[in-house]
């Protein structure tokens, strides 16, 4: 009987990545180039905005995805593990952030980012990243599990403001629920 496959990690994973630079530079930097060719298009084109408003939306997808992945890992790697990133694959760490400013930006001049679809959801997931990856930080440094040297009145403080935040990343990621509108009769 064979054993089954290894799974992969992420370390292999970077490392297979680092291996091809090529592939890596062809794939983060498509979506800045294609949103920056599609907003010199879309200025001259007559056609309505909503079927650019598609294509902005999977160009941002495409870069938000891996971008905010790697964002995530350089964190963890520089202030968790107090990793030197100095010594680090830039293709693999900061290339896809890289790539997602610039898609972010090109598409914003292109079209306000308010009205590319599915946005706002995206912007809410890395407003709640953003702060789960403060609030570990926080409470990794502070080792504010083991003693809290501060009033209860600054941690109650500290536990609201970071609340109303993840409730409006919630917000933004999740959407706020719709009202319904009474459809007039006709008459």
């Amino acid at each position: 009987m064979e054993a089954a496959p290894k799974p992969m990690t992420l370390e292999e994973l970077f490392q297979l990545a680092g291996a091809h630079p090529w592939i890596v530079l062809g794939v983060f930097l498509a979506p800045p180039l294609l949103a920056g060719v599609a907003g010199l298009v879309h200025e001259r084109d007559a056609l309505g905005v909503s079927s650019w408003r598609y294509l902005y939306s999977v160009l941002i997808y495409v870069a938000c995805v891996p971008g905010i992945f790697a964002a995530v890992v350089t964190g963890y790697m520089l202030f968790f593990r107090n990793a030197d990133l100095t010594r680090v694959n830039v293709l693999v760490y900061f290339l896809p952030i890289a790539s997602m400013v610039a898609t972010i930006f090109l598409v914003n001049k292109a079209v306000p980012l308010q009205r590319v679809p599915g946005f706002d959801r995206l912007s809410g997931l890395m407003l709640m990243l953003g702060i789960s990856f403060a609030l570990a930080l926080m409470i990794q440094r502070t080792h504010i599990f083991a003693f809290f040297g501060a009033g209860i009145e600054t941690l109650f403080t500290i536990a609201l403001v970071l609340f109303g935040l993840l409730k409006l990343g919630g917000r933004k990621l999740f959407g706020e629920p719709k009202e319904e509108k009474p459809v007039a009769s006709e008459q």
